[in-house]
């Protein structure tokens, strides 16, 4: 496998898109949509993951962090599909008053 970074794999974010039928159009349009809606909350979940896996290996430097099962979850956060949709309208509507 191969790992990256939090930035680099943010700047691959906006190449990620899921446009095939198989196995299900409407399935693949909604998951690149979620990354899109929640673009920012993945941003910060990425570099989260990036400072756990640093510490981790501060604290365990003869060990491998890419084989400590015990960090399979290195960052989580809720997410309210509503809520972000509002904030983003709300986000929208003050960026076209500032225009």
């Amino acid at each position: 496998e191969t790992y990256y970074s939090a930035e680099d794999t943010i700047s691959l974010l906006d190449h990620f898109k899921i446009d095939h039928t198989y196995p299900c159009l409407a399935t693949n349009q909604w998951i690149s949509g979620m990354l899109r809606l929640f673009r920012p909350q993945i941003e910060d979940l990425l570099r989260e993951r990036d400072k756990v896996l640093a510490k981790w290996e501060e604290d365990h430097p003869d060990e491998d962090v890419y084989e400590e099962r015990d960090l399979e979850i290195t960052s989580n956060i809720e997410v309210d599909i509503d809520k972000q949709i509002s904030a983003v309208l709300q986000a929208l509507g003050a960026a076209n008053k500032a225009a």
